[in-house]
Formats: structure tokens, C-alpha cells, sequence
């Protein structure tokens, strides 16, 4: 418990020096998309105050978390070379894979994941290239 308190006091300090440092005083526009985040991160945290001390032991595993720690090295070696939306498609569907529980219709479960990570690709090209405006990295593969 009183290591639960001081993990979450850790995050809270790190979430609000963020927030403060997001809002550094010169040109607004450009700071916008690392304030949400900021902000973001900011409520995530203040969520986490109020989740379970049951709810938050299932997360702390290595094993568990592994594996998407070692596909996010991976993502960052390859988006450069393969583009960010299908490294991104690609990483995601595999997260999706890992930690899902596997029916035993594989194909409805493979057509769902395959769904969800599209539908999270166009939300991130709907984002960035339309609404920010910000250009991603390019590779073989757009």
C-alpha cells in the first residue's frame, strides 16, 4: 500500500512538471499538441488515484509488460524504414494479438483486430496529417 502511495505521489510530481513545462510562455500555437498530451498524461494520473489497489497489482507483472516494451523498440527501429502508418497498423495489430484472450474463432478474432487497428490508424492520419498538420515519417510503405 505505501508503495502503491509513493508510485502514484512519483507519477503525479512527473505529470505536473510536464504540464508546467508545456506551458512555456512563447508562441502558443506551436506548443499546442505537447499540451495535450501534458494535459493528457495530467488526468490519466489524477485517474489513477482512483482505480483499485486489486485493480492496479494485475498490471504490475515484467512478463506482462514485456513484450509491448520490446514491440516498442521495435516499432522505433522500423518507422523510419517502413513509414509511420504501417508501422503503426503493424505494431498495433500485434499488441492487439498479445493481449487479447484468444477464442476459439480465430478468424472472427483476427478480423476484429484487424478492424480495431485500422480504424485507430485513420484516427491517428485523421489527426496528425489533417487536423495538426504535422508531417510523419515516410518508408517503403507510406
Amino acid at each position: 500500500m505505501v508503495q502503491s502511495i509513493k508510485i502514484k505521489l512519483a507519477l503525479s510530481s512527473l505529470a505536473i512538471l510536464l504540464l508546467w513545462l508545456s506551458f512555456y510562455p512563447e508562441d502558443a500555437e506551436v506548443y499546442l499538441f505537447p499540451r495535450i498530451i501534458a494535459l493528457s498524461i495530467a488526468v490519466l494520473t489524477l485517474a489513477l488515484w482512483f482505480v483499485s489497489e486489486k485493480e492496479t497489482k494485475k498490471y504490475n507483472n515484467f512478463k506482462v509488460l514485456a513484450p509491448g516494451l520490446l514491440l516498442i523498440f521495435l516499432y522505433i527501429s522500423i518507422l523510419e524504414w517502413l513509414g509511420f502508418y504501417t508501422s503503426s497498423l503493424l505494431v498495433f495489430i500485434v499488441l492487439i494479438t498479445i493481449y487479447t484472450k484468444k477464442p476459439k474463432n480465430i478468424w472472427y478474432i483476427g478480423l476484429k483486430e484487424l478492424l480495431i487497428a485500422t480504424a485507430f490508424i485513420v484516427v491517428l492520419y485523421l489527426l496528425f496529417a489533417l487536423l495538426l498538420q504535422v508531417r510523419t515519417p515516410t518508408g517503403l510503405i507510406v
